[in-house]
């Protein structure tokens, strides 16, 4: 598991930087009184498609027999690379493109949105599903974990859930604070989420970028 950390943890914390959902997060905290549970219920959709994600590619290297290392493995590890590379170099392109809209909606519209926690969930479901910046550097991680020698399914499942943790701060975080600070922690929020919603496009591009060339090189390597 140590020596796995290095590995997974750049991958976690790249995959961590989500401007939208952060904000989305905020919006919906300050929604009225049933704003925490609302924010909650968001929280727990998002982490739906990761804990998904994560047993489906842990399950899939194991069954296909390609979690060992090997010559003919490494082509396998290269080729997602490559390709969460080149899905992070199209997220930054357009997150660095002027809008055509303006900038919003979403947070908005979930503020004012009624229903109960479902509707919620539902929402924080479709939220990461189209995460394509957190998305493209979860999938190598979970594959970083299947790769791990002497990890064993213990290890697995808790590096996995590393991970999870680490990706969903922008969500599980600003819910903390509100449940443990209910009134300090607007003076805080409130800020933070008119900052988040002003630079998610400049923040989350140049970040996609970044690890879209880490990921680039990264599965050059082990295709070479």
């Amino acid at each position: 598991m140590g020596s796995l950390l290095p590995t997974i943890l750049p991958l976690a914390l790249g995959a961590a930087v989500s401007p939208t959902l952060a904000a989305l997060v905020i919006a919906v905290l300050a929604s009225g009184k049933e704003g925490l549970r609302r924010a909650v219920a968001l929280t727990i959709g998002a982490s739906i498609p990761l804990i998904l994600i994560a047993v489906v590619v842990l399950l899939t290297f194991h069954a296909a027999g390609v979690a060992e290392a090997g010559p003919r493995h490494k082509k396998v590890d290269g080729i997602i690379d490559l390709v969460a590379a080149v899905l992070l170099a199209y997220v930054a392109f357009r997150a660095l493109q002027p809008p055509k809209t303006p900038q919003e909606k979403q947070a908005e519209r979930a503020e004012r949105a009624p229903g109960g926690p479902g509707r919620y969930v539902a929402l924080g479901v479709g939220i990461m599903v189209v995460n394509f910046s957190t998305l493209a550097l979860f999938v190598p991680a979970m594959k970083d974990i299947a790769r791990a020698k002497d990890v064993g399914a213990i290890g697995e499942t808790l590096a996995a859930a590393f991970v999870i943790v680490i990706a969903l701060i922008p969500a599980w975080v600003p819910v903390a604070l509100r449940a443990a600070f209910p009134e300090r922690a607007q003076e805080i929020l409130k800020p933070l989420g008119v900052w988040m919603h002003d630079h998610q496009r400049a923040l989350g591009g140049w970040v996609s970028a970044v690890f879209a060339a880490y990921l680039a090189v990264r599965g050059v390597l082990e295709l070479r």
